[in-house]
């Protein structure tokens, strides 16, 4: 069976009349039928429960294997559990179909494993805790079940390079989780097809056991369960959405440049340096190994000697003391250097004017350092007894380069404007930190949902004007109100660095 179905180009390139004709199913939904014939190499299946998700994983595994000779399809989820329902369902949908073991041409058949007589085989397993259950395939086509709870590191060293040599499909299926990680990330590029289907939209769900299973739910439940939607989390410090806004392609504009620097020992974590414009342009972000607190000093001296910063900002906390008294000895850029402790208030302080930068779209991130994007996604709070907030990275986030971002960002100057002081030490005028412990109250704030169809790329500019830049391209002292020339100048410099921001965002 399997070797003469190989001839049947419709049955191959649309799954669904494969399920239809061939497993004798009597109806596959709308959304069930996009996700099985997209001809995408990467899809992402977005439900709430009930939709039928993981027989359509099990579907198009089995769909590819039988169509595809010498083929080799992982199926997966996070757990055993998971992957073994998984492998159940698929076994199941053959014995439905009327179809015998060796009309379908089963070779070989194990608790994880279908060998069919046209050279393909089927393989389910759980990813485990880092990947090692699955480890060393070669796969054209990897099915993950329940994949917004699979670890992102295991997508990016284990299951992505699997379809490198035979450009491979990828297909993910799973009810939304928070606003960060490779699911998510999937959802917002447009080089994925997405899916996305409500607990609704399955015709054989009945309204009212439906609004039963509401009953005790939180809204989030809702959003998340019933309707496939995004939600963010209630104590994420950035939303999702003010990130990806602020994405694209900065270069220098200015001569203007700061630094912010966050130290590591020797052989621990990174030392991260994080270097800005006046205009707000991140356009460069460094990290070291095993650099060590002299080796830091030495690294910012010759970065000065490159780009004369206007100020440097160091972590002066644990190690970073070490890198700022090595700096006090260089007379040349001592003066410039501002040590920075960052206690619960002030790491509140300087964070504060980073979001309210970032919200207002003062910033301009590089898209291409998916590690800063992460950081400052998995960055929480709570609050502490005074009501001050602390912050912290969530998982096993570091936060080394989203503390040196907040750095940078604290030592740019304020600019005067308009009549009134913006930039990163006066944003938070435009957005107080007050707006999160709002959206801790409000949890149906539609700014927390990502809903409604697939978003925009960060790879593509939003539409819309920017706010007005951090500074002018100009020094701090052409910048101050000093009279009206210097302020036209400053005004006209940030309409032109904020042309050349938005151009560079295009890119």
């Amino acid at each position: 069976m399997s070797s003469g179905l190989t001839d049947f180009e419709h049955i191959r390139n649309n799954p669904s009349a494969f399920v239809e004709e061939i497993l004798d199913v009597d109806e596959v939904f709308g959304y069930q039928q996009e996700f099985l014939d997209s001809d995408n190499r990467f899809r992402q299946f977005v439900t709430g429960r009930q939709t039928g998700k993981s027989r359509s994983c099990a579907w198009a595994g089995l769909a590819y294997a039988v169509t595809n000779p010498s083929s080799l399809v992982l199926i997966t989820a996070p757990s055993l559990r998971q992957s073994s329902n998984l492998f159940k369902t698929l076994r199941s949908e053959m014995s439905q179909s009327g179809y015998s073991d060796s009309a379908w041409g089963v070779d070989r058949d194990t608790q994880t494993i279908i060998e069919l007589d046209n050279d393909s085989e089927i393989v389910c397993l759980p990813v485990g805790n880092n990947g090692d259950k699955i480890r060393g395939y070669t796969a054209d086509q990897i099915i993950v079940d329940e994949a917004a709870f699979v670890p992102d590191v295991i997508y990016e060293d284990v299951l992505r390079p699997m379809t490198f040599a035979t450009e491979g499909n990828i297909l993910l299926a799973s009810t939304p989780f928070g606003t960060s990680g490779f699911f998510y990330d999937a959802y917002i590029d447009d080089s994925w097809h997405t899916v996305q289907a409500q607990t609704s939209d399955n015709p054989l769900v009945s309204a009212s056991d439906l609004e039963e299973y509401k009953e005790g739910k939180t809204k989030t439940q809702i959003k998340q369960e019933i309707l496939g939607e995004f939600v963010e989390s209630k104590s994420k410090f950035f939303t999702a959405s003010s990130i990806r806004n602020v994405l694209g392609a900065p270069k220098q504009e200015t001569n203007d440049v700061y630094l912010g620097a966050d130290i590591a020992a020797a052989g621990a974590n990174d030392t991260v340096f994080v270097l800005t414009d006046s205009a707000g342009n991140v356009f460069d972000i460094r990290s070291f190994r095993e650099l060590g607190v002299l080796g830091a000093a030495d690294k910012i001296s010759l970065l000065d000697k490159q780009y004369g910063f206007q100020k440097v900002a160091v972590d002066r906390g644990g190690l970073g003391q070490g890198t700022v008294e090595a700096l006090a000895q260089e007379a040349d850029i001592a003066a410039r250097v501002e040590d920075v402790y960052l206690t619960i208030q002030r790491k509140q302080e300087i964070y504060q004017s980073l979001k309210a930068s970032i919200e207002s779209e003062e910033l301009l991130l590089p898209n291409n350092s998916k590690i800063l994007r992460d950081q400052l996604k998995s960055i929480t709070y709570s609050r502490t007894s005074t009501n001050n907030l602390s912050l912290s990275a969530s998982g096993d986030n570091g936060d080394d380069y989203a503390d040196a971002l907040a750095l940078c960002v604290s030592v740019i100057p304020d600019t005067v404007g308009d009549g009134q002081v913006v930039g990163p030490r006066g944003s938070d005028a435009i957005v107080s930190i007050d707006d999160v412990a709002d959206r801790d109250g409000n949890e149906s704030n539609g700014d927390d949902t990502e809903s409604g169809g697939k978003r925009q790329s960060s790879r593509v500019a939003s539409g819309g004007s920017r706010r007005t830049s951090m500074t002018g391209t100009h020094s701090p002292q052409s910048t101050s109100a000093n009279g009206s020339r210097n302020r036209n100048d400053g005004q006209n410099g940030r309409r032109k660095a904020r042309r050349v921001r938005d151009r560079n965002r295009r890119g």
